[in-house]
């Protein structure tokens, strides 16, 4: 049952820290258990929907607000958050995977945002080389921390899914599982509407840069094709399998269903976090996908299929974890052999890979992640009257909320009429931008319940035993907060 909650008001934490989450299946788990130990060690948190957050950021607490990437795109929002006071917590999720050094530092590391930023978390050495090679200035507010979803694959923690890997078993039988990462190609959004958005959003700024996307978008688009052909290929050689794909958040799922429509044992599946899934597969087989890396710190059989190489858009570390297949033939052989129970790799092969991967994340083993960011947290709290004082500061914020209404209901109208016309609404033309971003929310954000968020922390607290007294009250639609123990008004 939902316990009683009358305002913020009533909470006394040490410092509120608010995290937004855009694709549910992929950082819901890992930014509660972040929100976990946050309020284990005296903090409160609002945990939930992104665009929910950006609606009524302005009407919270004063914080330190935690972003998931430092695009252009983030830079007034970031000076927004600074100006009214709050702090600003950054890593880069696209950081761990980069195919290409430069393009990525073009693209996803924009310095002027990165000057609004307190503190920026590396995923580890590789990405801290990168990051320092393009930003020097940044070297004193950053830090090698890992990323709070490489916790979810720790001993210590995955058993967490152990629940979920096995309803998933029960549901489907052996399966192969096909993790797919096309969304260059196979946008939910199209391809040339992707293409409009990356150059709105600052991450295109150049001709090279469009001719450099476009050239990525055929290679993904090849991919694409050698996996459909692939899934046909599993499907006739394993009948007595069930082969699972399960297409990246941003891809369009029905152009997968439409694919695999005649095929009696394939199923196309986006549910909940991956790792349940990887824990239940016999095999994963991708290509460049960070679930790639993720099967094989899970200690799990993966499989790296790559019928053409690039040594410009491949993704380096999760091909190179995985066992190496060149073509369905050789694949097929593979997984057979795996199915077995023979593996094809020596103890001193794993701890290489094991190694290597260290290099990329900070939190293969060691302190946790999480942890690692709660560490860091005193050097953010701020007094009490600095958060509720200055009247001419409330009155000076009221103002700024208002503005916020405005410019939203501006842009609603904007998407609605305008863009909506020059994307040409006739019949059979495309739709709206308006109308896909709908779905593409949708899709990556299908809903979050206060029974969702209660059961995951109370799974934390019997995997982990940690985390005692927390206790969780909804704040607003798909948001909520996480609260530390003893932090609410007696009576």
């Amino acid at each position: 049952m939902t316990p009683p909650f009358s305002s913020l008001r009533s909470l006394h934490p040490l410092h509120w820290l608010i995290i937004p989450i855009e694709t549910k299946v992929r950082e819901f788990d890992a930014k509660l258990l972040l929100s976990c130990a946050a309020a284990e060690a005296g903090y409160g948190v609002i945990l939930g929907h992104q665009h929910v957050i950006q609606r009524t950021w302005r009407k919270m607490p004063r914080s330190t607000v935690f972003d998931k990437s430092v695009v252009k795109a983030n830079e007034k929002k970031f000076r927004a958050y600074k100006r009214q006071g709050n702090g600003v917590i950054a890593w880069c999720e696209e950081g761990l995977l980069l195919a290409d050094e430069q393009d990525y530092a073009n693209r996803k590391l924009n310095p002027a945002t990165l000057e609004h930023v307190d503190l920026f978390c590396s995923w580890g050495a590789n990405q801290t080389r990168v990051v320092l090679g393009n930003v020097p200035e940044v070297e004193n507010k950053l830090q090698a921390v890992g990323n709070p979803r490489m916790d979810l694959l720790r001993p210590e923690v995955r058993g967490y899914f152990s629940r979920g890997a096995a309803e998933i078993k029960n549901a489907f039988g052996p399966f192969l599982l096909i993790n797919t990462n096309f969304a260059a190609y196979n946008n939910i959004r199209g391809a040339e509407t992707s293409l409009e958005i990356q150059k709105r959003s600052g991450k295109i700024r150049s001709p090279q840069g469009e001719k450099l996307f476009r050239e990525f978008v055929g290679f993904k688009e090849r991919m694409y094709h050698a996996f459909t052909s692939l899934v046909e290929t599993l499907a006739r050689n394993f009948p007595d399998y069930t082969i699972v794909v399960r297409p990246h958040p941003a891809e369009n799922h029905e152009v997968w269903r439409k694919t695999v429509s005649s095929w009696p044992n394939v199923r196309i599946v986006h549910e909940g976090n991956v790792i349940n899934w990887l824990l239940a597969a016999e095999v994963t087989i991708q290509n460049g996908c960070t679930t790639g890396i993720e099967s094989f710190l899970l200690d799990r059989p993966t499989v790296s299929y790559q019928p053409f190489a690039s040594t410009i858009y491949e993704n380096y570390l999760p091909d190179v974890l995985g066992i190496a297949a060149r073509n369905e033939k050789g694949l097929v052989d593979l997984v057979k052999t795996i199915c077995c129970g023979t593996l094809g790799e020596s103890e001193q092969e794993q701890a290489e890979k094991r190694e290597l991967a260290g290099h990329f994340i900070q939190n293969v083993d060691g302190e946790l992640c999480v942890d690692r960011i709660v560490a860091q947290l005193p050097s953010f709290r701020r007094k009490k009257d600095q958060i509720i004082g200055n009247r001419f500061l409330q009155a000076a914020r009221q103002v700024r909320n208002w503005q916020t209404t405005c410019r939203y209901l501006a842009r609603s109208v904007k998407d609605r009429f305008v863009d909506g016309r020059s994307m040409n609404l006739k019949k059979g033309g495309r739709e709206s931008l308006a109308n896909v971003q709908k779905k593409v929310v949708k899709q990556v954000f299908p809903g979050l319940t206060w029974d969702e968020v209660n059961t995951g922390v109370q799974t934390f607290q019997q995997v982990m035993q940690r985390f005692d007294g927390i206790e969780v009250f909804p704040y607003a639609r798909n948001c909520f907060v996480i609260a530390p123990p003893h932090s609410r008004d007696n009576g």
